[in-house]
């Protein structure tokens, strides 16, 4: 069965236009028909979204399980990721990265995802702005707290908001242990996602997974929605 997977920073649902709308991310994500997405900049109950819980109201419009996770929390408003799946998942692990205070908390989501009959294990993370905050974050992703944990196995695939360009140390880091979709794709592609300029939002898979495809979708309503572009990756498990 393919498997169609998206990560996308919708930036609070707040557009480039300056106006907060959560539909039309809601049908950027809708015209892609994805199987499974992890988000990143997700409001829940903020003053500056109008209180709304965006990733249950997400939910119901994309019909889609979701698991939200808080890496945020200032008094009873949150922030953090989600992660939407039309397939049946469980939650095995939530919870922070490390940070340097006074920046943003950093967070992952690891969840075990049935993908025909087979548990396919998947995190959805978002890290820090700064070096030597990432590459903290990414040795603990690469740990035993997460993917070194011995109940992580392949097939995995591991995606987000990495604030990191293919090329750099960290970006390897990373690829060392796992395949980057877009470049072991058989369709190229030059697009980045972060204002369409820089490639910094990732999908990587493990060996079990054929990648048939990854695009930056780039309609006008996405340039609008976000200041990233979604990207996906159409896998295929061998």
């Amino acid at each position: 069965m393919p498997l169609r997977v998206m990560t996308y920073n919708v930036h609070g649902f707040k557009g480039l236009d300056r106006r907060l709308s959560l539909s039309r991310v809601a049908r950027v994500i809708l015209e892609n028909e994805p199987d499974i997405v992890a988000l990143q900049e997700v409001d829940v109950n903020r003053h500056r979204s109008g209180r709304v819980d965006q990733a249950q109201s997400l939910a119901r419009r994309l019909k889609m399980d979701y698991h939200f996770y808080p890496a945020v929390r200032t008094g009873d408003e949150l922030y953090g990721l989600a992660l939407y799946s039309r397939l049946p998942m469980r939650l095995v692990k939530a919870g922070p990265l490390p940070h340097v205070i006074p920046f943003e908390p950093r967070g992952a989501q690891w969840f075990e995802i049935e993908v025909d009959g087979t548990p396919v294990q998947m995190i959805n993370t978002h890290l820090g702005l700064r070096n030597g905050e990432r590459a903290a974050q990414i040795n603990a992703l690469l740990g035993p707290e997460w993917i070194g944990h011995e109940d992580f196995h392949d097939p995995a695939v591991v995606c987000g908001d990495f604030n990191t360009p293919p090329g750099t140390w960290l970006f390897r880091r990373i690829a060392e242990r796992m395949r980057t979709a877009r470049h072991v794709s058989p369709v190229p592609v030059r697009r980045g996602t972060f204002f369409g300029l820089v490639a910094i939002d990732h999908i990587f898979v493990s060996p079990e997974f054929e990648v048939q495809n990854v695009r930056v979708h780039a309609s006008l309503r996405a340039r609008l929605a976000s200041d990233h572009l979604p990207f996906l990756a159409d896998l295929r498990l061998r």
